[in-house]
């Protein structure tokens, strides 16, 4: 950091502040003192108020400290209209808000002044991106690294738009080249691990994880993915554990708060995982996979009216959702609406005409509204369709013992127990045909 960097609108003697003073400044910021810099910046712009540095030290200062920088970025800009740095960073800030436009915009005048700015031409990258123009986005990254190749953040911009297009193992060897610049930096080894889980390679991205972890212990994104690999590994206690870490950030997003609630539900603890749900909910609204899980939640544990009414608002989020639709016809066939849940049934069956559940789930609804040989029909068609799903050889015989057929029931059942050994019910059912 150095005053004479800004290119700021000449000052007179006795507006410019003494070399004494921004000593005092750089000395500070050198320190990693932000609340003393701050401190001393507002002092000596109460003295020189028109100090294009000044304006730009207490924008690090406020930055440091997590705090709101944008008026005095734009002070600095206002004071120094024709600096390169001061655009980037007025930028910058912009971009960290969401405000592309203006953003774009500031990186464009950084350009105009210096047209060899590999950094104001990245960031320009970062927006384009960011606004869906993937192959503009990529010639910003690469313009970027040929005037300056060792440039970190143009790599990872190359590494994320190989990311969106899914191209793992070209934005992978992005990330590596942007660490190998920046071996510290937490995001780029959690970006890594991200393309371990893609890869289908968990132990590695734990590991990656970890190192994010190390470098930042307050990563909550790194935390909310270690989770999800740990939940899918069935580690369900250390899922939880590493997404209570991520919730306990300010940073903490409502699929972190997902992850704890479904967690806590395979762990049993009901009602933490009912709180974590509505958590979830109220975090984000407009996501349907936390009502999903909830509404899983609320029908295991006999809430069957208030979990019809929540997959129903989980469906009218994403209306083509087999797994709500079918668990939705669940909840309806529990609570007694068969009409309405071979409905749902048949409506999955639209969508997915292969699926043996739902041919199955059919079969037990037509054979409870007393339509025996429609229910063999739709139950035969499970089986064929799902042979290795000992549900629908079950359920045949369910369908062969309500129409007398009791030797075929029987082979159905020895065939469930084959697949599925610690059936209780299906040995209690070969029992009860043989006595027959």
């Amino acid at each position: 950091m150095h005053a004479n960097d800004i290119a700021a609108v000449p000052l007179s003697a006795e507006q410019q502040p003494s070399q004494q003073d921004l000593d005092q400044l750089v000395a500070l910021y050198e320190r990693g003192d932000a609340v003393q810099l701050e401190s001393a910046t507002r002092a000596l712009l109460d003295r020189h108020p028109a100090s294009a540095f000044a304006w730009s030290v207490l924008a690090v200062a406020l930055q440091s400290q997590g705090q709101d920088a944008l008026p005095a970025l734009l002070k600095t800009v206002e004071l120094a209209p024709d600096d390169a740095e001061s655009q980037l960073h007025l930028g910058n800030a912009y971009l960290a808000s969401g405000q592309l436009e203006l953003a774009q915009a500031c990186f464009m005048r950084a350009l105009e002044i210096a047209p060899g700015f590999a950094e104001a031409l990245s960031r320009l990258g970062d927006v384009l991106q960011a606004q869906g123009h993937l192959k503009e986005a990529g010639e910003c990254y690469r313009g970027a690294l040929e005037l300056e190749p060792k440039l970190a953040m143009a790599h990872l911009g190359k590494g994320d738009i190989h990311y969106a297009q899914r191209q793992f193992q070209l934005a992978e060897a992005s990330y590596r080249e942007a660490l190998a610049l920046a071996p510290d930096a937490s995001e780029l080894h959690r970006k890594l691990a991200d393309i371990s889980v893609e890869m289908n390679r968990p132990e590695q991205a734990i590991e990656r994880y970890g190192a994010a972890l190390l470098a930042d212990p307050a990563n909550a994104m790194a935390h909310g993915g270690l989770g999800n690999v740990l939940f899918r590994l069935g580690r369900h206690q250390q899922a939880e554990a590493s997404y209570r870490a991520a919730t306990g950030h300010t940073t903490a997003i409502a699929a972190h708060h997902h992850g704890l609630a479904r967690s806590l539900h395979a762990l049993g603890q009901t009602e933490a995982a009912e709180a974590a749900y509505r958590h979830a909910i109220e975090m984000d609204p407009t996501v349907a996979a936390p009502m999903l899980h909830f509404a899983d939640l609320l029908r295991e544990t006999r809430r069957k009216e208030v979990a019809i009414a929540v997959y129903r608002a989980a469906l009218l989020l994403e209306p083509g959702n087999i797994d709500t639709i079918n668990n939705l016809g669940m909840a309806l066939q529990e609570d007694g609406q068969l009409d309405q849940a071979l409905a749902s049934f048949q409506q999955v069956l639209a969508i997915a005409p292969e699926n043996p559940i739902s041919h199955n789930n059919i079969a037990a609804i037509l054979n409870a509204m007393g339509q025996p040989e429609a229910a063999l029909a739709s139950s035969r068609r499970a089986v064929k369709l799902g042979p290795k799903v000992s549900s629908t050889h079950f359920n045949l015989a369910t369908c062969l013992m309500e129409a007398g057929r009791l030797s075929e029931a029987l082979g159905s059942f020895e065939t469930v127990v084959k697949l599925e050994p610690d059936n209780r019910r299906a040995h209690v059912n070969i029992g009860s045909t043989l006595v027959r």
